[in-house]
């Protein structure tokens, strides 16, 4: 698996993007608020639609940093999409939600939200343009990815796509991890002894696989790796774009 390195590059709005009104907006990076907020027409065009609208953030640190910016969320989602359907009813049939979120984001969510009848208006604010790759997946190497994934794991089991979200929160969208790459690499996790994975009815009523570390998940890994992957994320999350001023 690769980890890939990616530049901000702003995206323009249209008024019409935002208009049409909306029941429940929800913002699922902090990328996203600060695109919001360091674009007036976008600050304009989100007020606009908040006056009439619920505000959902995914993530404890998303939720803070609109409080930061004078948006108080409604309900905060604990960083899943599971969190987030959690919250609305079984039924959501005519909810128009608008989500404002970068070009390469998952369309799962949506997806989700459809089968429940929602309508939702993706807002594109921002693309992400690779500017380095790296080989991450790989424990003999210090993988940095396969860290994180372990530490997520053990915390909590999960199944895959609800994994993307939590790597794309802990890292601040640094990491972009692709389904493609994903699921083989924790295949051969599973086959190392790494993590176990059980099924499990999913929200969908689908069939899902949710994976947990093992106890000796992170033994592969030198006390030392584990402190410099630490140290490091919160370095990622102050140079990633969302806190540069030309960098969802």
């Amino acid at each position: 698996m690769e980890y890939v390195s990616h530049t901000i590059e702003p995206v323009a709005t249209e008024p019409a993007d935002w208009a049409g009104g909306f029941d429940t907006v929800i913002v699922t990076s902090q990328t996203a608020v600060e695109r919001i907020a360091r674009d007036a027409a976008h600050t304009e065009a989100f007020r606009s639609v908040l006056e009439s609208a619920s505000l959902i953030a995914v993530g404890e640190a998303t939720a803070e940093l609109l409080r930061l910016h004078g948006y108080a969320p409604d309900d905060v989602a604990a960083g899943s999409a599971r969190s987030v359907l959690e919250g609305l009813s079984e039924s959501a049939a005519g909810r128009r939600v608008l989500w404002p979120s970068g070009a390469e984001a998952s369309l799962d969510l949506v997806s989700l939200l459809g089968e429940r009848g929602a309508r939702v208006r993706r807002v594109v604010l921002w693309v992400a343009i690779a500017s380095a790759v790296l080989p991450l997946f790989y424990p003999s190497s210090g993988g940095f990815v396969t860290l994180i994934v372990l530490q997520l794991l053990q915390a909590e089991p999960t199944n895959g796509y609800d994994l993307t979200l939590r790597i794309q929160a802990v890292t601040n969208d640094v990491l972009n991890v692709n389904a493609g790459s994903l699921y083989p690499a924790l295949y051969r996790l599973e086959q190392r002894g790494l993590l176990r994975a059980t099924w499990a009815e999913s929200d969908s009523r689908r069939r899902a696989r949710r994976r947990t570390g093992t106890c000796s998940s992170l033994s592969c890994f030198s006390s030392r790796t584990r402190r410099d992957v630490a140290s490091a994320l919160p370095a990622m999350c102050a140079t990633s774009p969302s806190a540069g001023s030309s960098s969802a």
